[in-house]
């Protein structure tokens, strides 16, 4: 699947996680309730967006400086 065509998405409609980007396209980050957890199911609480904040803002940080 092409990044272009459509985002990948779980059964249940949320986005396929990769490394807190969207699977499939490197320059779509996410975290917390939109995504979904290919190695185990995770409740939909809010915490796991308050616990990636920091990682999803550096990897943003990276992604806008190149500096991978």
């Amino acid at each position: 699947m092409a990044c272009q065509d459509r985002l990948a998405l779980d059964a249940q409609g949320f986005l396929e996680w990769s490394d807190l980007r969207a699977a499939g396209c490197e320059d779509v980050f996410a975290a917390g309730d939109v995504i979904a957890f290919p190695a185990r199911e995770l409740p939909k609480s809010g915490v796991y967006a308050v616990r990636a904040g920091p990682i999803l803002a550096d990897n943003i940080r990276r992604a806008l400086t190149a500096a991978r």
